[in-house]
């Protein structure tokens, strides 16, 4: 990010309130349950932050570590052995304060890579043996970052691959409107204020939203907003549906946990 958004760690906002909640109640039973393979985690946190917003709010990298100390001490308890858990924290910009942040007893499981998500993934996942199980936290800054060939490959090479991915949907679809020179019908001010990105996605090209979307169906859909057909709500919603669809061609299971703008605000 060559204009890091400096003010966006100061006060932690209701948009990541809400992930982090959800983040917590979604590793509560994937913890518990991953640990009993015995076979070794690698999570990764892939857009880690400062770990802790100004306000002294904790941020994602604290929000796993807590809740793996929580049921790891809740597995010691009952004399259990706890196989092999790696913890990495990618973050460019803030990787010094998340490096301060993270308490030292916690240093046992952390790693924090210094860089940028897209420059070190495929390495460190190259690097990691196939008998682990993967989890990718995914809350990009920016929806750039979402290539779907990436995804497409973790589910084959080991034990168990699971994502869970914030996708700003509204931030997707009004970027494809630009590019394909499609005006609004809302006022942006109004409906997308609070979707603001970290470092917010500008693209040039048709295929690098296909690439993010697995596909170009999302042109239909901006065609059908075009031609009055259906509303954005509407249009987010098949969006959605159809990313969803593509995620099902290599996982087993996928869920939603959608946070959405409200129905009323559409025509």
């Amino acid at each position: 990010m060559s204009n890091p958004n400096k003010e966006f760690f100061k006060e932690k906002k209701i948009w990541s309130e809400i992930k982090d909640e959800l983040l917590t109640h979604y590793l509560t039973p994937y913890f518990s349950k991953i640990l009993e393979t015995k076979k070794p985690l690698l999570y990764v946190d892939c857009f880690a932050g400062k770990g802790k917003f100004d306000d002294g709010k904790d941020g994602s990298p604290l929000t796993a570590l807590h809740k793996l100390n929580e049921i790891i001490d809740n597995k010691h308890k009952n004399n259990r052995s706890i196989p092999t858990v790696s913890m990495k924290f990618i973050e460019l910009n803030w990787a010094d304060e998340l490096n301060i942040n993270i308490p030292q007893h916690y240093q046992q499981w952390s790693e924090i890579i210094n860089g940028k998500f897209e420059d070190n993934i495929k390495n460190l996942l190259q690097n990691t043996p196939k008998d682990f199980n993967i989890f990718l936290y995914i809350d990009p800054y920016g929806i750039k970052a979402l290539n779907a060939t990436l995804f497409k490959e973790l589910p084959t090479k080991f034990n168990t691959a699971e994502l869970l991915i914030n996708f700003n949907s509204h931030g997707f679809l009004r970027e494809a409107c630009r590019v394909k020179k499609i005006t609004l019908r809302e006022q942006e001010d109004e409906f997308f204020s609070d979707l603001k990105e970290y470092d917010s996605s500008i693209f040039q090209h048709i295929n690098e939203l296909n690439d993010i979307a697995d596909g170009d169906y999302w042109q239909a859909i901006i065609e059908e907003y075009y031609q009055e057909e259906i509303n954005w709500y509407q249009a987010e919603q098949k969006f959605s549906y159809q990313y969803k669809q593509c995620l099902k061609k290599k996982y087993k299971y996928v869920l939603d946990m959608p946070i959405c703008l409200k129905k009323k605000s559409f025509s």
